[in-house]
């Protein structure tokens, strides 16, 4: 059960440290988008730098760094795409150590369980045998069993929870690149 124990704090201590770094990174992310899109439509290139400087989210950092490509479109994209798998390696951190408490929280329970059976049984008395006893043992051993199972579901629950955040700034990043990138082409021509 200690392991177990190990393993449910160490995803609690990921889901806060998560929670505060996508916090700070998703932070005022539509207002700098719209500040952006204002700035880039009264053709204002730097007004739309400044407006990344000025923010510390992650669409900031993606288009202030292909924003200093603005005159090549290619270029731009390629900065955009470079920038944007920074930052997402950025933000998948430490998102790893949930996948393998989903995967070793129900061994660690399932190896408990078998530890206290191999116990129950062991204390047996051969020549009387008390079932009432063996059942109590038994009973005690899928406890771990159980334990592992509810971290398991906790460790899941919270990466598909940071995950699904993480796919849908991605989504918005792209979104906002794709524009960005069609307005820099428009007034290449």
């Amino acid at each position: 059960m200690y392991p177990l124990l190990l393993c449910s704090v160490l995803v609690l201590a990921v889901a806060f440290e998560r929670f505060f770094v996508f916090r700070r990174k998703l932070r005022k992310k539509n207002e700098f988008k719209n500040s952006l899109m204002v700035e880039l439509a009264a053709k204002n290139l730097e007004g739309a730098r400044a407006a990344c400087e000025n923010s510390q989210n992650i669409l900031a950092r993606v288009l202030g760094v292909g924003l200093g490509y603005y005159k090549k479109p290619e270029n731009m994209r390629e900065a955009f795409e470079e920038q944007t798998s920074l930052e997402s390696s950025r933000l998948r951190e430490h998102l790893n150590y949930l996948d393998v408490v989903v995967t070793m929280a129900p061994l660690l329970g399932l190896l408990g369980t078998v530890l206290g059976i191999i116990h129950a049984f062991s204390n047996i008395d051969f020549s009387g045998g008390n079932s009432a006893a063996i059942a109590n043992g038994i009973g005690e051993a899928l406890i771990s069993t159980a334990a592992g199972l509810c971290v398991a579901v906790l460790a899941l629950s919270v990466h598909t929870y940071f995950a699904h955040l993480l796919d849908y700034a991605l989504t918005d990043i792209e979104d906002v690149c794709i524009h960005v990138l069609s307005r820099a082409r428009s007034e290449e021509r």
